[in-house]
């Protein structure tokens, strides 16, 4: 009995669909079959790294260079298909070649034992020697993408078998593994479908799921659970994973430049429910021209295994879509979704923005209304200084004055470093708005635009002295990077606000904050 690798045990239980009149059946669409000559013929300027990494105690398992280059080829026409499918043409990433049947696989012999490399951590430790050697025999590296293959371990013990992200994924090497074997072979079909999905995340994608239409029509989405499906079942590439792949280095059939910084920003952001379609537009800036861009309804449970995923076109920094609601996977009254955008930048780069939470109602429609942005009316704020704080971050520049600098790429932070115990909610920051009281309606946030410890549960205190307090009401501000706004009950004459935090997204007891206005 072979033991399966903890990442695949740990696979959601959805892995089986059926294949109706209407779905795809043929090779050429569910990973199943021989891919031809013909089909091979893929033309990259780039070519994946394919690593055989072998452990001092753990010799190669038989036939590993015929098997695997078997594997990598249906796997590059799987990919190559569905690339073509969603419109970006003959395309499919790079694979050096020794000839036309047989895949150029580096093997390093390892520097310790196949313990060494365990499940947990070992992902690091191999990548470390495979840099190594790569530095030492740079004529053998091909691009930024590697697949690195272990045999596998007789024992039973573990190897690194995931993505480790910025172009990296590791796969272990079973007897089992061979393409003869898909559809025959249940264990085949999970070892080479595991290769194909980890290898997804080697070429940056993330874990995506089918709309309901396209698991009818097409199966179960390779990015999600397709990693049990590849070869047994219909399985495909969705074309959110393809507008990735189309501006990936592997799939470039000439050099460049890729996978550099890129300044982004989502400047405003709207999403409204017109009739059967959630609808949303969005503006953005940004220093790399951007491809196209990516609006995900990620609904609750899974993690991010089954985020839909909708490809918006692009215009003057701009992107539209309409969503469906049909299309959605899960529709029960109560249902939490959470909604966030990708951009696509032309050199290959992600820049990634959480939007919104929401619900759907009772009628099966879902609470979609809003519009994060920031606003023209707010306050002057030349008057206004930190009047007192629990506690700020001063070892980073973490300052509560932050929060009134006008630069949204600095923020204030709760202290964190030499407290024990750690820090809880809740913290404050109190501001003095001028000698005279403003009319306030409400407030502007804008959240820390990296990193953690965003605030979600926050109460709004007013005064005219900064000693007698008026509590504005407690607010669960969103995570979004895009300006949002809280509007009171009441309008209110203050000359002090006082922000309480109550809780962090991430649920740690830190909280931080970019900038507030008053509006």
């Amino acid at each position: 009995m072979l033991r399966l690798p903890v990442a695949l045990l740990l696979l959601p239980a959805l892995l089986f669909v059926a294949c109706d009149s209407n779905g795809v059946s043929s090779s050429n669409d569910d990973g199943t079959g021989d891919p031809s000559e013909e089909e091979r013929k893929y033309t990259s300027a780039y070519q994946l790294n394919v690593v055989y990494f072998v452990p001092t105690d753990n010799p190669p398992k038989q036939n590993y260079e015929e098997r695997i280059s078997e594997i990598l080829l249906h796997v590059q026409s799987f990919y190559g298909k569905y690339m073509k499918r969603w419109g970006y043409g003959e395309r499919s990433f790079g694979l050096p070649m020794e000839n036309s049947s047989t895949v150029d696989i580096t093997r390093i012999n390892a520097d310790g034992p196949a313990s060494d490399y365990p499940y947990e951590g070992g992902g690091s430790a191999v990548k470390e020697e495979v840099q190594a050697y790569m530095e030492a025999n740079p004529e053998a590296k091909n691009s930024d993408h590697y697949l690195v293959l272990l045999p596998e371990n007789e024992d039973g013990a573990g190897a690194p078998y995931y993505g480790l992200g910025q172009g990296w994924a590791f796969a272990t090497d079973y007897e089992v593994m061979d393409v003869d074997n898909l559809g025959r072979e249940r264990d085949a079909t999970v070892y080479i479908g595991g290769l194909a999905h980890e290898l997804g995340h080697g070429l940056l994608l993330p874990h995506t799921t089918h709309h309901a239409s396209e698991n009818e029509r097409l199966g179960m989405a390779l990015m999600d659970a397709g990693n049990s499906t590849y070869g047994d079942a219909p399985t495909f590439l969705t074309k959110r994973s393809a507008a990735i792949l189309n501006v990936g280095q592997l799939f470039s059939e000439t050099k460049g430049e890729f996978y550099g910084s890129a300044r982004a920003r989502l400047k405003r952001i709207q999403g409204t429910v017109e009739g059967d379609n959630v609808v949303v537009e969005g503006t953005y800036e940004t220093d790399v021209p951007v491809s196209e861009a990516i609006v995900y309804q990620d609904p609750e449970g899974r993690s991010n295994y089954n985020a839909m995923g909708w490809v918006a076109s692009v215009s003057g920094q701009q992107f539209e879509t309409q969503m469906p609601v049909a299309e959605l996977t899960k529709t029960d009254a109560g249902t939490d979704y959470e909604m966030y955008v990708r951009l696509i930048h032309e050199n290959g780069t992600l820049s990634f923005f959480p939007v919104t939470t929401y619900a759907f109602r009772e009628s099966g429609e879902p609470k979609v209304n809003f519009d994060l942005g920031p606003r023209d009316d707010t306050i002057d704020r030349r008057e206004w200084q930190i009047a007192d704080f629990s506690s700020e971050e001063i070892g980073y520049d973490r300052y509560a004055s932050n929060i009134l600098d006008g630069d949204i790429s600095t923020f204030w932070h709760s202290r964190w470093s030499d407290r024990d115990p750690s820090p809880t909610h809740p913290h404050f920051v109190t501001i003095k708005m001028g000698d005279e009281p403003s009319s306030v309606r409400g407030l502007e946030f804008i959240q820390r635009q990296n990193g953690q410890r965003k605030i979600r549960g926050l109460e709004v205190e007013m005064s005219t002295d900064g000693e007698t307090w008026m509590s504005m009401g407690t607010y669960e501000l969103e995570k979004t990077t895009v300006a949002q706004s809280i509007r009171f009950n009441r309008e209110k004459d203050a000359r002090y606000i006082r922000l309480t935090t109550r809780s962090s997204w991430d649920e740690s007891g830190l909280a931080s904050l970019a900038e507030v206005r008053a509006f």
